[in-house]
């Protein structure tokens, strides 16, 4: 998984800053989705790491038994982003 808006974004995150996130993507009222919550918890895992896997492995993970479609994780890769840009939004009111 090449470097992306999302995970430069993550990278920004502190220990404080992503329980507070994390916290904040259980939140029903921002976000009902739980598969953006394990997404979250999986990038957290690797976003320093030199060899980040590929796409495809990381949905796997996630979904195991699901046919890899790259058009359905890019959408949940850009509800997750924008979920962070709101919460740093928030954040900072």
């Amino acid at each position: 998984m090449k470097k992306s808006k999302l995970l430069a974004l993550l990278t920004t995150f502190d220990g404080y800053e992503w329980r507070s996130f994390l916290t904040f993507l259980g939140s029903p009222y921002f976000n009902r989705k739980a598969l953006l919550i394990r997404l979250a918890e999986e990038l957290r895992l690797i976003i320093n790491k030199e060899d980040l896997p590929e796409r495809e492995v990381l949905f796997r993970r996630l979904t195991p038994g699901k046919v890899y479609q790259e058009a359905q994780f890019n959408h949940q890769l850009s509800e997750l982003q924008a979920l962070a840009e709101r919460f740093l939004a928030l954040r900072r009111f």
